[in-house]
Parts: C-alpha cells; structure tokens; sequence
C-alpha cells in the first residue's frame, strides 16, 4: 500500500479504550473522558479494546475480499495494518495467549476460511504468542444480522465452550466489531474460564448508531 493511500484509510482515532466506539474529534483529558457512554453506564467484561480502522472505504472493501473470498493477501493486509497499530500504539501489556473469536461453523463452511481463526494465527506469529480455541455449541443462537445489540446478547448466551483454564490475560481476535455482543459473550465465558483481563483485538470497528 503506497503512502498516500494509507494517509487515507479511515483510521480510529480517539475512540472509547473499553468498547473502541468513536468518540469523535475531541482529545480525551481524563480516564472518563477515555470511555463512550455505554461504557460509563455498565462497563463491559473486556478491560480494553483495540481497533485502529472504521469498518469504511476501503477497509470494507478489504475485509470483504478476505472474509467472502479467501483473499488472504487483502487477510495480510489488514494483519500487517493492526501490527503497524501494535508498534505505534501504546496497546500496553502483552496478552498470555490469543484467542480467535469463532465463528458459525455452517457460515465458516460455506466462506471455507475461518477468518478470524486465520487472523489470530497470522498475529500469533508475528508476536510469537500462543493461540487457544473456542468453540460454538451447535444449534445454539440464530444468525446475528439485523439483531439489536440486547437482542444478540440474548442470542449468544450459552453459545461459546472453552477446553480448559485460560491464562490470566487473554486478547480475543476478530475481523469487525460491530455491537460488540459477540465479544461481550465470549469475554464473559473467558473469565469464567479463569482470565482475569480480557482485551479485544478487531481489524476495525463499525461505529454503534
């Protein structure tokens, strides 16, 4: 990607550090400052969010071509674009292990990638961290499209397994974050699992209308 093409991704800047929703223009001047509303009202299982792009342009175009076409080179991209975010960003202490958010096995069948599990393992590599598995109880939770955030946390519960004790901090990986319920379930089955941190790490977020 050329210089000037990066300059213009729809990068996150200034984004809520619980949740990753945009916060707009204004630069935060205390911890609360640092959180979107949602997150002040009822803080979220996960202490901390990392996702440098908006679900834009042409990062949507981007995760597109990986997720619905197996483009893994458009999958390099978006992993070098986040470890780029890594090195820039003060992203803080490193996690014990990477988990990959799963995803629907039918859904993950007919696209024949499990994007985010393909992500984790590309980010894993770089860092040289260990990767865990989760996994979807069949026939638990509809699809999620179209679902209000309530109504797909509703969905999901009951719906994530985790073989064994997780490390005390845990970075969950997905392509897109959009209300976040998806992540919310998973952090909360990851604590119940023995975390006691749970960050999330998206290409990019959708921002919550």
């Amino acid at each position: 990607m050329c210089q000037d093409c990066h300059h213009h991704l729809p990068w996150n800047h200034h984004a809520c550090r619980r949740c990753a929703e945009p916060l707009g223009q204004r630069h935060p001047t205390s911890a609360a400052a640092e959180l979107c509303g949602r997150c002040v009202a009822r803080p979220p299982a996960l202490t901390s969010c990392h996702a440098p792009l908006l679900y834009h342009a042409e990062v949507a175009r981007l995760v597109h071509r990986f997720k619905f076409h197996a483009d893994c080179h458009a999958g390099h991209m978006l992993v070098a674009l986040f470890a780029e975010h890594l090195l820039d960003d003060s992203v803080g202490d490193r996690p014990d292990v990477l988990l990959a958010v799963p995803a629907d096995g039918v859904r993950a069948r007919q696209r024949g990638l499990e994007h985010a599990e393909w992500l984790t393992c590309q980010l894993a590599g770089y860092l040289a961290l260990p990767v865990m598995v989760a996994r979807r109880r069949r026939g638990v939770g509809q699809a999620q499209r179209g679902l209000s955030r309530s109504a797909r946390l509703r969905n999901l519960r009951g719906s994530f397994v985790i073989d064994g004790p997780l490390p005390a901090h845990v970075a969950l990986v997905d392509d897109v974050m959009t209300t976040g319920a998806t992540i919310e379930q998973l952090a909360r089955c990851c604590k119940q699992a023995g975390a006691r941190r749970v960050d999330a790490w998206v290409m990019a977020r959708t921002p919550v209308c």
